[in-house]
């Protein structure tokens, strides 16, 4: 007898419009060194990155917006972020700062392809007020690689594996593995659970499967 529809209806408006609550998407650049084969960029992938003077808007735009606002949440989308990985450093330290002047908590997300996201990166990204990360992994190894390879055409599976288990049991960021599932990796998903429960993930607090 749930009105299921009415129910999420209330749940996305809930958090839509709550005033106390400030959600923002920022691209730091659209630039991605990945060449997956259902992305809407092709491979002719843009190198620009957000200017000086669109920073300085977003900042000013913020400063006014944050009247009111008890939480602040960005996600850090692309392209690849972490190839802007500067201007996610100089424009944290602005919004902590008005943060700090306006009595408003901040946490941050970012979404990655887990290629640059090494302990290094990882240890940063927490500094930075960054808690938690979202990283596809379009089923086990050789699914994934087929489709989810380097510009270059290299292999990238493993290599985010490693840089996850760098990190995974003692820095402060957690991680939601977002698996993209079709008609041609279907059969893969079951395997990449195995791979990744034969990795040491399974049950693991701060990783989960999107």
């Amino acid at each position: 007898t749930t009105d299921e529809l009415k129910e999420q209806e209330l749940r996305y408006n809930g958090a839509r419009f709550d005033p106390a609550r400030m959600t923002l998407t920022v691209a730091p650049t659209m630039a991605c060194n990945f060449g997956c084969d259902y992305c809407f960029q092709g491979l002719n992938k843009p190198t620009t990155k957000m200017s000086q003077l669109v920073q300085d808007a977003f900042v000013n735009y913020l400063e006014k917006a944050l009247e009111g606002v008890k939480l602040l949440h960005i996600a850090w989308y692309g392209g690849e972020p972490l190839l802007g990985i500067g201007i996610i450093e100089s424009l944290s330290h602005r919004v902590h700062e008005l943060c700090r002047t306006a009595n408003v908590n901040y946490n941050g997300f970012v979404v990655t392809n887990g290629y640059a996201l090494n302990r290094a990166m990882a240890e940063k990204l927490v500094s930075l007020g960054i808690t938690s990360c979202q990283i596809p992994l379009d089923g086990a190894e050789e699914f994934h690689d087929q489709r989810r390879a380097l510009l270059s055409g290299r292999a990238t599976y493993r290599r985010i594996i490693d840089n996850m288990l760098e990190w995974i049991n003692d820095v402060s960021l957690s991680v939601s593995v977002r698996v993209n599932i079709d008609d041609r990796n279907q059969e893969s998903v079951i395997a990449l659970l195995e791979d990744l429960r034969d990795e040491g993930f399974a049950n693991l607090k701060k990783f989960s499967i999107y």
